[in-house]
């Protein structure tokens, strides 16, 4: 039996204020990469940082 996933597609809009962008982006650029990994390297940079100190 083949089980349908239902995929949702991910959100393509954030509300960053426009300063706030310009930030990400030019770090990103520096990078040499796009904002959208820039937020998810740091989100798991966090998530890494915090799951250490509660252990």
């Amino acid at each position: 039996m083949i089980e349908k996933k239902t995929k949702l597609p991910p959100s393509t809009s954030l509300m960053i204020p426009d300063e706030t962008f310009q930030i990400l982006f030019r770090e990103a650029k520096r990078r040499k990469m796009s904002v959208s990994a820039l937020l998810l390297e740091e989100c798991q940079s966090l998530a890494v940082k915090y799951s250490k100190a509660g252990a």
